[in-house]
């Protein structure tokens, strides 16, 4: 018996370890707050959000330089500045893109524009955000719905579970 309650005992010890690792490592979470605050905003789900950001950049922001996409969800500086424009921000100067709170929150709305018709529209759309679907031989945007589709889902699911159930 006891020998049973030692190994139940340091199994749950590694899970938690493993769960805790996981958690720091692969699925980290920084700025939950404007994460929550844009998702309301928006009316687009926090995990998902986070999967995304987590797709694109691990939430290690990119940072600006100009003409390359940049920030947690690496927009360019032009696509920001059309989605500026689009939810009435006036102030909006090209560096503001690197801005976590700024790219978070143009890219939830982004995300909001498309999100009701599915994952897979969203996810295609997304790829093509700035404006890189200009090859004949290369359609990003199916490329994007067939392959990346799954794993923003698997992510959206892991940081539902981490973060956002309780």
């Amino acid at each position: 018996m006891r020998k049973l309650i030692s190994v139940l005992i340091v199994s749950l010890v590694i899970l938690v370890g493993v769960g805790f690792i996981a958690k720091e490592t692969l699925f980290p979470m920084k700025d939950k707050s404007i994460i929550e605050k844009y998702s309301k905003e928006y009316d687009v789900k926090p995990e998902l959000i986070s999967a995304f950001i987590n797709f694109e950049t691990g939430f290690e922001p990119v940072e600006y330089k100009e003409g390359k996409a940049c920030g947690l969800m690496k927009l360019t500086a032009k696509t920001g500045e059309n989605l500026a424009k689009e939810i009435g921000d006036n102030n909006f100067k090209a560096k503001d893109i690197a801005n976590n709170d700024t790219n978070i929150k143009l890219s939830t709305y982004y995300l909001s524009k498309s999100v009701k018709d599915g994952l897979k529209e969203t996810v295609g759309n997304w790829a093509v955000r700035n404006g890189e679907d200009k090859n004949d031989k290369f359609d990003a945007k199916e490329y994007a719905k067939e392959y990346f589709t799954k794993k923003i889902e698997l992510r959206e699911k892991i940081y539902k579970i981490l973060y956002f159930t309780f």
